[in-house]
């Protein structure tokens, strides 16, 4: 398996004397690694490497800058622990946050991640030392805390609850870190996410080329604070914008989850003499809502209303063939781990976010045109 060095080893030779100290130091193989981290005197190592006690005196200078090193008054100086533990070859050490439990039934997605993480990091190309950030604390200081101790590499973030001061924190430490999703609509770097924009402008596209007039978003009450609510929602008012659709959309936000089938029945016998011939549901599982109340009106799906949900249950929407979203959890965590691993090795530096498609599954809920125009068979 490939582990995340801190540099690719290089001769000493033929390089300037300020890279030969610096790179004598952090070099996993030397023998400071046996001797508890502990470093050379400044004057024995200028005379070891053959350079000035200036340029060795620069080096450790900017090693502790970095946090490379550490010193200890009257005792010398020594390798930051994380940089020792590396050099011993233990493996990196990874964290996740504990978001809070949902009081909706969204907690599925987390299962979803979390079970792909594992996977991912039982069997993946890199290894790491895993835990999850205890957060009977402040989290934030404590991956400050970690971080500054050489206990803590790297950070994954689900951002499934509040957590923008804890990625204000790793900017301002240069922790490196991933969010699965966007933590907000704002949010341009350090993150991987199904990319649910593209799905809504298919569904968008899709909708347009079948001749549909009416579409309902059943969604979260605000699904500007859902990364993915503002990129589906986002992602279908483009496809029908771009086609210069003349279409109705509506959005029915959905509260509480206990009260989610009450609002869903109401507002279909509402609007029984106007149904749209789409609904898209966002909120978890509200597609079962949805489905309840139309057969209890007898609505035929898809003949006269499609259904389409973001993410479900994934036995109950298999067994009735819901068209829904499939989640790669598995791309989307390996491809996060892959993030962290580029951003330690550059240090924290911000790269930018990913995107990784996301394909329709199902079929069973739109009409066979509808089906062809997203892609299913």
């Amino acid at each position: 398996m490939e582990r995340p060095g801190i540099m690719s080893q290089k001769p000493l030779s033929g390089l300037r004397p300020f890279e030969r100290v610096r790179n004598y130091i952090l070099d996993p193989d030397h023998d400071i690694a046996g001797k508890g981290g502990r470093l050379p005197t400044m004057r024995d190592l200028a005379g070891r490497l053959g350079v000035s006690l200036a340029t060795v005196q620069n080096v450790y200078r900017a090693l502790k800058e970095e946090g490379a090193i550490t010193t200890r008054v009257g005792d010398g100086a020594y390798l930051s622990p994380a940089l020792l533990r590396k050099a011993k070859g233990g493996d990196l050490r990874l964290f996740c946050n504990r978001p809070q439990p949902m009081v909706d039934r969204s907690h599925s997605l987390q299962s979803g991640y979390y079970g792909a993480l594992m996977e991912t990091l039982m069997h993946g190309r890199h290894t790491f030392d895993f835990s999850v950030l205890d957060d009977r604390s402040d989290p934030t200081e404590k991956a400050r805390a970690l971080f500054r101790d050489g206990e803590l590499d790297a950070l994954l973030i689900f951002p499934f609850s509040p957590c923008q001061p804890l990625i204000d924190a790793c900017d301002e430490e240069k922790i490196p870190y991933a969010t699965i999703h966007p933590a907000n609509a704002a949010a341009s770097a350090n993150f991987v996410t199904p990319d649910y924009f593209d799905a809504g402008y298919q569904i968008g596209k899709a909708a347009h080329a079948v001749g549909h007039q009416k579409i309902v978003f059943f969604s979260y009450d605000r699904p500007i604070t859902s990364s993915t609510g503002w990129a589906l929602l986002g992602g279908m008012t483009n496809g029908l914008l771009e086609e210069k659709a003349t279409v109705s959309l509506e959005r029915v936000p959905l509260n509480f989850e206990k009260r989610d089938e009450e609002v869903t029945a109401s507002w279909l016998k509402e609007h029984r003499r106007n149904l749209p011939q789409l609904i898209v549901c966002h909120r978890f599982n509200s597609y079962r809502f949805v489905l309840e109340a139309l057969a209890k009106m007898n609505v035929s799906v898809p003949g006269e209303v499609s259904v389409i949900s973001r993410d479900a249950d994934e036995k109950q929407a298999a067994a009735a063939g819901v068209t829904r979203l499939a989640i790669p959890y598995e791309t989307v965590c390996r491809t996060a781990i892959d993030l962290i691993v580029r951003r330690i090795a550059m240090k924290g530096e911000p790269l930018p976010g990913i995107r990784v498609p996301l394909a329709f599954t199902g079929g069973a809920t739109t009409s066979p045109e509808f089906n062809r125009q997203l892609g299913l068979r």
